[in-house]
């Protein structure tokens, strides 16, 4: 009788000791998420506000693609070094022009984020073409900076062009 007195005890007591320590890894992992959850909205916000942007700048982009074209081989022709002395001097650069001053959509516009918490953001282009420009990928790079961080989204557009001729008149 008192060994089945004492194997009930030592059974209780290794329940409750596997339910102490149960719960102490369930408040544990539960005060852990709470930490966590903030930055992961806060991640997540700022990657639909970039993709937001990234739209903006490829609806800029099918809207003005000579002007955009002009400006990048301009830009690619300042950068090189020596630079081309009949290169004329432009300030701001067309390839500024082109993406905006610091108060456009593209490029930082104040208050544009509201009510995400944006500190900044700024919006570049980098062509990765072949053959002469007939096939273009070209990355939109936005980086937004936020209260704790700062991170780059790219998406990849591709820009392959062909020639379209309009249909032709009808005959009258």
């Amino acid at each position: 009788m008192v060994n089945r007195r004492g194997i009930a005890l030592v059974l209780v007591l290794s329940l409750s000791l596997f339910m102490l320590i149960l719960g102490m890894s369930y408040m544990r992992s539960v005060s852990q998420v709470s930490t966590s959850n903030p930055k992961r909205l806060q991640h997540i916000q700022a990657e639909f506000f970039a993709r937001g942007i990234q739209r903006l700048a490829v609806l800029k982009f099918k809207a003005l693609p000579a002007d955009f074209y002009h400006a990048y081989r301009y830009k690619i022709a300042d950068e090189k070094s020596p630079r081309d002395p009949d290169l004329p001097n432009f300030n701001p650069s067309p390839y500024d022009v082109f993406l905006g001053d610091e108060d456009s959509i593209l490029q930082d516009k104040d208050g544009f984020g509201d009510p995400v918490p944006i500190e900044g953001y700024n919006t570049r282009y980098v062509v990765n073409s072949s053959s002469k420009f007939d096939h273009d990928m070209i990355d939109i790079v936005v980086n937004v900076q936020m209260e704790d961080y700062s991170q780059n989204f790219t998406v990849t557009y591709d820009a392959s062009r062909s020639l379209v001729l309009p249909p032709p008149p009808p005959a009258p």
